[in-house]
């Protein structure tokens, strides 16, 4: 693979692979769960647009990996400017801060959602948006737009049925679960969280991760 000048989210983009970015979203995401099961006492995620649709922002990106993996790929000037990425980095967090203005987070870990994994999405799906734009292939488009589409289903869906409102949904849907407000676990939970922790994110969360990593990696091939 030959060198380029690329930076920050490009630059990262072609030299992590589909596993790295996978791997650096479960760290992510399972620091997210396992938040709101310390702080809240529920391991909980009842969103589609998260559970599922966010795979489908992940496999855009990482396949704008390997768009600039190819023979072919020749980068565009934003790809190797530096105030490109800073705009947008900037741009990114301070998105980020005006949605947790706009929706005023209670919750330790939705603050968490709002300032790091917003912003995390919004540069690296941008970073892709120019890959997408100007190096893809009409297949490879086409692929990207139908999984961004299944997001956005899920994000429909999500806000149409309440789910997007994770706590009020709890609360009304499974009033069992007794959700506390930033209340940490006593230290008589802990083999209990370690418990939910094995049971939920390792054997579920992880397994769904690497099972869209290798399907995904297959079908790159014929890309």
């Amino acid at each position: 693979m030959k060198k380029l000048h690329l930076y920050c989210g490009h630059a990262f983009l072609r030299e992590a692979g589909i596993l790295s970015m996978m791997l650096l979203w479960v760290v992510l995401y399972s620091l997210l769960l396992y938040g709101r099961f310390r702080f809240e006492g529920v391991y909980y995620d009842v969103a589609y647009s998260s559970k599922f649709g966010d795979f489908c922002l992940i496999l855009v990106i990482s396949w704008a990996g390997h768009i600039m993996r190819q023979e072919r790929f020749r980068p565009r000037y934003s790809m190797r400017s530096w105030h490109f990425h800073a705009r947008w980095i900037i741009g990114s967090l301070l998105l980020g801060q005006l949605v947790r203005l706009a929706i005023q987070p209670k919750q330790w870990m939705d603050v968490w959602h709002a300032s790091l994994i917003v912003p995390f999405f919004v540069y690296f799906i941008r970073c892709a948006v120019s890959v997408y734009w100007y190096c893809a292939n009409t297949a490879q488009k086409i692929g990207g737009l139908i999984l961004v589409l299944i997001w956005f289903i899920f994000v429909v869906y999500d806000i149409k049925t309440g789910r997007m409102i994770q706590r009020k949904y709890i609360q009304e849907h499974y009033p069992e679960w007794n959700l506390k407000n930033n209340s940490p676990l006593s230290k008589n939970s802990k083999g209990f969280l370690y418990a939910q922790i094995a049971d939920r994110f390792v054997w579920w969360y992880t397994f769904r991760g690497l099972f869209y990593t290798i399907i995904s990696s297959y079908f790159l091939r014929f890309t």
